[in-house]
């Protein structure tokens, strides 16, 4: 058997998309999402801009 033939690029690598897993109450993002949760308003604005 062999090994798949997998390769990670580099952050700074052209790319087609990006996922974000957004954060919510059943995680331990809990206590942080009145806070994070604009934050992460703003990168998406941003990365869709």
């Amino acid at each position: 058997m062999t090994a798949p033939n997998i390769r990670l690029p580099a952050e700074w690598e052209p790319q087609d998309a990006i996922q974000l897993t957004w954060p919510h109450s059943d995680t331990d993002w809990q206590p942080l999402l009145p806070e994070v949760i604009p934050i992460y308003e703003r990168l998406v604005q941003l990365l869709t801009a």
